[in-house]
């Protein structure tokens, strides 16, 4: 129980001060729960459309009161201190919020060649709210771009409305299985903020 009890504490302590934040930083933080656990800065701007300087200001109130954390090296990046932070984070976003923050990220993404698995990462919970036809064929290929670059098969049949088989076929269920868990999270990033976008 005192477990229980001090795991809960640690994620309410910064989630009391995430109503504080500004608006923008409050924004930022939540596009950042869309797209995982943690993001490096220029994936941050790129999928906010931002510039790095004006996302690390951005992120400078959720650092600031222990919300995030930052991570320096190669690629600067922030984490959620705790887990369940981001979870109570997206679970205050209703559907329709959550999908169109999605969108958006995965559209600006989309932009930049060497994030297309993001933008995949971002399209595949939301590709029914796509409705232009032009768009859909435009995600039906990134979605195939991405599945080259990670090796993978990608379940193309609810981009393009069809009952097609996944791209690449001839595999094993134990194959298909691993691929579907990396298609889920391309990068690696995973759900959970003790390793890792």
């Amino acid at each position: 129980m005192r477990s229980l009890l001090a795991s809960s504490d640690v994620a309410a302590r910064p989630l009391g001060r995430l109503a504080a934040l500004p608006a923008a930083s409050r924004d930022m933080v939540e596009m950042m729960a869309c797209l995982g656990g943690r993001a490096e800065l220029g994936v941050l701007a790129a999928a906010t459309g931002q510039s790095a300087d004006v996302v690390e200001r951005h992120l400078a109130p959720a650092l600031g009161n222990g919300v995030l954390l930052a991570e320096t090296g190669a690629h600067d990046a922030v984490r959620f201190r705790h887990d369940r932070i981001r979870e109570a984070i997206l679970a205050k976003l209703d559907t329709q919020q959550r999908r169109s923050l999605q969108l958006a990220l995965a559209r600006r993404l989309a932009a930049t060649p060497e994030l297309v698995a993001v933008a995949a990462q971002q399209y595949l919970p939301v590709i029914e709210a796509i409705t232009d036809a032009a768009e859909r064929s435009h995600v039906l290929a990134l979605l195939r771009r991405a599945a080259e670059q990670a090796s993978i098969s990608v379940p193309v049949s609810r981009a393009s409305g069809t009952r097609s088989a996944p791209v690449q076929t001839g595999r094993t269920r134990r194959t298909e299985s691993v691929e579907r868990q990396q298609l889920s999270d391309p990068l690696g990033y995973g759900e959970t903020t003790s390793s890792t976008i």
